[in-house]
């Protein structure tokens, strides 16, 4: 499933199977996003339960904030309490760091 936000958001989302895994791929600037998401987003957090492992691919995100961080919370806390492992990869340096404080 592949979603595109409201314009002024400036991200997008891919949530696609790879083996026996989900890979939820973000690209752009994940900010102010939760308010504005598509309703596409919610069948991709509902996908998240029905998988073994979620990949949360940051490698084309450029910015993050707050909100943004809150939506890898709410992916990351659906997908844990469906027993589901959550790993996030390819965060740049400065996304890595921002996740590292929160």
């Amino acid at each position: 499933m592949s979603m595109q936000t409201h314009s002024s958001v400036r991200f997008s989302a891919d949530c696609v199977r790879e083996g026996g895994q989900l890979v939820v791929r973000f690209q752009g600037r994940l900010m102010r996003g939760p308010r504005n998401l598509p309703p596409d987003w919610r069948t991709c957090l509902e996908q998240s339960t029905t998988f073994r492992d979620v990949a949360v691919d940051l490698g084309g995100v450029t910015d993050i904030d707050a909100s943004g961080i809150g939506l890898l919370a709410e992916l990351t806390a659906v997908s844990q309490r469906s027993g589901r492992r959550v790993a996030v990869v390819a965060a740049n340096p400065r996304v890595r760091r921002l996740l590292s404080l929160t």
